[in-house]
Parts: structure tokens; sequence; C-alpha cells
């Protein structure tokens, strides 16, 4: 096959004959069952061949939507303690906590290091991971800093049918404020960390990638 050094949107990388490839590639789906091993293995070297920009310019097809999706979808989840507590308990401070964030990230850490490489099965879970952490941290920072203009309200603590605490300092909004903004900048802190680690020695591709394609 020929190998040929061309740029795409001003990204170098190599890649083949596509022409040839496809001809031959095709000729090869016709000899039986067998010979799908070696077109596997011709996508493979297809794929090794193309630089990383390129290969993330592919994959932000799956990484960009899977970080929106798990972001709009994790969004509302520390609300979910009025459902499942009651109002009583709206704001409850393991619904409104990072605790949860840092768990999954320390599970995702223990993934990585039995992965193989950085695969493109990693990143997603990595986009997803970050993606929830960045919810969660927005949704603490809102209540948080603008607790005010929406009515500010404690942070519960306690368990239910043992004790309850609504706040530790009685007369002012000040613990229950800065345990959300805490726990808002934790929990962004955790988004980072997990991008991170899916994306390893590629983290400055990915950022290069942003630059170049969403800068306003």
């Amino acid at each position: 096959m020929v190998i040929e050094n061309i740029c795409w949107g001003g990204l170098p990388f190599y890649s083949y004959d596509l022409q040839a490839y496809l001809k031959e590639n095709l000729s090869l789906m016709n000899s039986g069952p067998a010979i799908s091993h070696e077109i596997t293995g011709n996508c493979r070297n297809l794929w090794k061949n193309l630089s990383p920009e390129v290969k993330l310019t592919f994959q932000a097809g799956l990484l960009i939507p899977a970080a929106i999706l798990s972001f709009t979808s994790v969004m509302p989840l520390p609300d979910l303690d009025i459902k499942l507590l009651g109002i009583g308990w709206h704001r409850y401070f393991l619904f409104h906590s990072a605790m949860g964030l840092w768990i999954m990230k320390e599970f995702f850490d223990t993934y990585s290091e039995y992965a193989e490489g950085k695969g493109t099965e990693e990143k997603i879970f990595g986009s997803i991971g970050a993606g929830c952490a960045a919810a969660i941290g927005l949704h603490l920072l809102k209540d948080g800093a603008f607790g005010y203009f929406e009515g500010e309200k404690s942070v519960v603590f306690g368990f239910p049918g043992i004790f309850k605490r609504n706040t530790f300092i009685k007369g002012t909004y000040l613990d229950d404020n800065l345990w959300l903004l805490a726990n808002s900048l934790w929990a962004f802190k955790v988004s980072k960390d997990i991008f991170v680690i899916a994306f390893g020695e590629e983290i400055s591709v990915v950022k290069d990638f942003i630059y170049k394609n969403f800068r306003f």
C-alpha cells in the first residue's frame, strides 16, 4: 500500500492511498471469511498511521456528545434529595457534595491503570465522568454563589430517622454557602483530574485541538 504525508485542515498525518486500499480490501472480502483478519489488521494499521490530532478529530464525534449528554443529564441530580427524602431534607449534604465524584474518580483511576493504552473507550468514559463532575460543580456553584437571589437555604446534615441539623452556625448561611462553594471547586477539580487521566500524555493534543476549533 502507498503511504503518503498529506495535510487535512492544517493537520499533517500519514494516510494510506485510500483508493488502492479500498480496491485491495474489496477484493479480499470476496476471498472468504478467513480474510477478515487481514482486513481488520489493515484497518488497525490505517488508524495507527493517523496523527494524534486527526485521531482526536474523529474521536470528537463521540467524545463531545458523550460529555454534553452526561452534563445535561446529571445537572439536576443533587436535587434528587427532594424526591427521595422529602422537601425538608433539601440540600442534603451527601447529595450536595463532591464526595461521590471523588469515589468515581478513584474507580476510574484504578481502571485506567489496567486499561491498555489510552483507547477510545477509556476516553469516552473519561468524557462522561468529566461531564458529570462539571455538572455537579456548576449546580453547587449556583446554589452557593447565587443562593441569595433564589432565597438562601441551609445545607442539611445528619441521617434520616437518627438526627438532623440544618446549619452549624445559627443566624447565618455563611457556613452553608462555604460548604457548597468548597464542594463546587472540588467537583471542578475532579472533572479536570478525570479528563487528564483519560487522555494521559495526549492532553496537550486536546488543548491544541480545543484552541484551534473552539476559540471565539
